[in-house]
């Protein structure tokens, strides 16, 4: 009982099957006790119109006789014990005989029909006496009612037997609803709540985790139907959750791959719509997937219409000027896109900046191309070296024997001419042969020290500044590299300039050096040709002192860019590889 109670579905179905005896049985006392009512209603205005008709007959003959004692002792035969009394009232409201203290509204005097009338406590009837030819000789006949006959009938004695069957059926419908309440409670909890509360814990142990939990219900009722159908729900839910594991972890596993993809990866729909678009995808087009998807991404860039053209062939590309103004070669392939059914909805693009890879090829291309130049100069130097040794050598035997000045002027331009073509052939032949490295650990502050004393002996007008890390060493050839730094200093000198800083860090297993002057600076249109063999500006250059300064860097596997601003100096950054 307990339990069921404490139930609140119990508690509530209880309330409501007892609110619902309840009511059945006040519908019920209601309706006979109202019933009851009418019929003793009904009795009493029986019985006093059966008293008025026989009052109204006596009346007849006593007014024949013309005797009033007689009309009162007909009246006092009528009244009783019971409380009945009657009267006659005149036209005028007026009492004319009886006991009855009530004054009769006209109204009802002059409607000449029969009523009921409920007073406090009673029930008043009332009978009209009509004027009849009997009476013309003394009342005329002008008036068709003389009065009305009243019989008053007190109804406390019929509310008091009303009120007992009231209460009567009160007590037993309170005894029923206790003992259908008992037996409720009892089928309740037998046939609903102990079902329910075993379905109860059943669904707290699935809550808590336990899957594998079933209810042992033996029940051919819809309680057992349910218990069964929980069960059959509970195998498929286990084995629901065993698919969305593993799909969940297929789902998280293809989000990662699709996240974490270099390259760019974009889902169209069939008009080129963006649907989804990954992290890299978004950088390369230098926008948020939240700017993009749900955009045509031709309304984007107008460039990528080719995308959404289906293609098998490899190395497709086209070029978009993206948000920073800066066309970007862009690289894709694409397929379609099909749902379970095979249906095509779609397109999928993988694509990626080509940008690096083409400055790449460029720098291949390059390279190859210098090295080609390299072969070429090589063997050109070696054919025009030994001539030119011969015309030197023959130069300088006349210039010993010819004595006239005229001509001895003109075999030292020859010998000048011929020694600069001599230095030429030098530096080709150093530019294109390849370098056999001697790497040793090379202390930085050792060479910079030595740099300085060069400068000190060469310029010292000019302020040469050293920042190097202590102890910092560079896998290099000491003098090849020495040479390198003899030759960028040469040309700072060259440009006029008068403060030279040379600073280095190390960073991870490089460093890296900043050569900064103050000279004249680079042209901006000459400043992508200044490594490029045989480019000079000066009259007297070859143009292969810097082209020889990047080769030998980078036969160390190191590299050199230059920053430079036409009249405010020049700045040249060498990586290289640290030592031990």
């Amino acid at each position: 009982m307990v339990t069921f109670i404490n139930s609140r579905l119990g508690a509530r179905l209880l309330a409501f099957l007892l609110i619902g005896v309840f009511l059945s049985f006040g519908t019920l006392t209601y309706l006979v006790v109202r019933r009851e009512r009418n019929v003793l209603m009904k009795f009493n205005r029986e019985k006093s119109s059966l008293l008025a008709d026989s009052i109204t007959r006596s009346l007849r003959g006593a007014m024949l006789e013309k005797d009033p004692a007689i009309v009162r002792q007909m009246l006092g035969k009528y009244d009783s014990e019971d409380g009945i009394q009657t009267a006659i009232f005149r036209t005028d409201g007026s009492r004319a005989y009886g006991d009855i203290d009530w004054s009769v509204p006209l109204d009802l005097i002059s409607s000449a029909e029969e009523t009921t009338v409920q007073a406090p406590g009673s029930l008043i009837f009332l009978k009209p006496l009509f004027n009849e030819k009997e009476c013309y000789a003394c009342h005329g006949s002008q008036d068709r009612v003389r009065g009305v006959v009243a019989v008053r009938i007190p109804t406390a004695g019929a509310e008091k037997e009303v009120g007992s069957t009231a209460e009567g059926i009160a007590v037993f419908a309170a005894l029923t609803a206790l003992l259908s309440g008992a037996g409720l409670v009892f089928t309740i909890r037998r046939m609903i709540s102990k079902p329910l509360l075993v379905l109860k814990e059943g669904t707290e142990k699935i809550r808590d985790g336990d899957l594998g939990h079933r209810i042992d219900m033996d029940r051919n009722d819809e309680l057992g139907s349910l218990a069964v159908a929980f069960n059959q729900m509970m195998e498929k839910i286990e084995d629901g959750t065993r698919i969305y594991g593993n799909l969940k972890d297929h789902n998280e596993l293809s989000d990662a791959i699709f996240d974490c993809t270099m390259s760019g990866v974009a889902v169209l729909d069939k008009r080129g719509t963006v649907m989804r678009i990954n992290q890299a995808g978004s950088d390369i087009l230098k926008l948020s997937g939240e700017t993009i998807v749900g955009r045509k991404i031709v309304e984007v860039y107008p460039e990528t219409k080719e995308m959404l053209v289906v293609g098998s062939e490899i190395g497709r590309e086209v070029t978009v000027v993206l948000r920073d103004g800066v066309p970007t070669p862009i690289g894709f392939t694409n397929s379609p896109l099909f749902d379970k059914n095979g249906s095509e909805q779609g397109i999928v693009t993988v694509f990626r900046d080509l940008t690096e890879i083409k400055e790449l090829q460029s720098e291949v291309r390059k390279k190859h191309h210098f090295e080609s130049m390299g072969k070429i100069i090589s063997g050109v130097a070696h054919e025009i070296r030994n001539p030119l040794f011969a015309i030197q050598s023959i130069a300088q035997l006349l210039e010993r024997e010819i004595e006239h000045e005229q001509h001895q002027t003109l075999l030292g331009a020859l010998l000048k001419e011929t020694s600069r073509m001599r230095n030429l052939v030098d530096e080709l032949l150093l530019y294109g042969k390849p370098s056999a490295l001697n790497i040793t650990d090379v202390s930085l502050g050792a060479l910079m020290a030595e740099l300085k004393e060069y400068c000190k002996a060469k310029d010292n007008k000019v302020n040469l500044s050293i920042k190097a890390p202590p102890l910092a060493t560079i896998r290099a050839d000491k003098d090849k590299l020495f040479q390198v730094f003899l030759n960028l200093l040469d040309n700072a000198l060259g440009a006029g300039s008068t403060q030279v800083t040379i600073a280095s860090e190390k960073a991870g297993s490089l460093i890296r050096i900043l050569i900064k002057d103050n000279g004249a600076g680079i042209r901006e249109q000459d400043l992508e040709r200044i490594f490029d063999p045989f480019f000079t500006t000066k009259k007297e250059g070859t143009g292969l002192g810097l082209p020889i300064c990047k080769k030998i860097i980078e036969d160390h596997g190191g590299s050199i860019e230059a920053q430079s601003q036409e009249g405010k100096g020049t700045t040249l950054m060498l990586t290289l590889r640290s030592g031990k």
